[in-house]
């Protein structure tokens, strides 16, 4: 399993666990349902839907990279900002 199948499917662990549905968090993200499954099938999320994301499913900072690769989201950050 590649490191991005990794993460994903560690993504999807946290919603399970939490007992959601891809519903309910794309409704946190203010997209659709569509919209979520096919980010989930790339891991394709913009910096703001992550920061989104780690607040809605509760992941701490320091559990950022378990998820989402933070160096290119911080990288993204830097040039945004």
């Amino acid at each position: 399993m590649i490191k991005k199948e990794k993460k994903l499917a560690k993504l999807r662990g946290r919603i399970v666990e939490l007992g959601l549905t891809y519903e309910d968090v794309a409704e946190a993200l203010g997209i659709t349902k569509t919209s979520f499954t096919l980010k989930m099938n790339e891991s394709n999320f913009w910096d703001h839907e992550i920061e989104k994301l780690v607040e809605f499913l509760g992941i701490s900072s320091d559990r950022i990279d378990e998820f989402f690769f933070p160096a290119l989201y911080e990288k993204r950050k830097k040039l945004y900002s």
